[in-house]
């Protein structure tokens, strides 16, 4: 796994969630995690920044982003990243993942039904 950075996700609770920034085609272990789908750039200065495409949870994180990795809205919006959280009790990540959504509204948003019809290969809700 090439981890890039720590990435503090904030939820609007007010809590902070570390989040490991990979890049978007790394293979990661299938398991429970709270996800930030972003696009990740550098300003002027040379900091590196991330705008958040969506969030998501899934128990079964590798098989939920290959569905996710070439998908429209994906392209759409640049995504270049994938931000963990590693989690594996279904019913915190559900709290996290809405804390999250509440907090940064993301352009895609997988709590939400999509008012569009997609083939069933690009199915967002897993």
């Amino acid at each position: 796994m090439n981890k890039l950075e720590i990435v503090m996700l904030r939820g609007s609770s007010g809590g902070a969630y570390p989040f490991h920034a990979h890049p978007i085609h790394t293979r990661l272990e299938n398991t429970g995690a709270v996800y930030a789908l972003t696009n990740r750039k550098s300003d002027a200065g040379g900091r590196e920044y991330h705008s958040i495409i969506c969030i998501g949870q899934t128990g079964a994180l590798e098989e939920t982003l290959s569905r996710h990795r070439n998908t429209p809205w994906l392209r759409e919006h640049a995504g270049n990243c994938i931000c963990i959280y590693f989690e594996r009790d279904e019913e915190q990540r559900s709290k996290m993942e809405a804390d999250l959504n509440r907090y940064y509204s993301p352009r895609v948003n997988l709590l939400k039904p999509i008012a569009i019809s997609l083939p069933q290969k690009f199915n967002l809700h897993p």
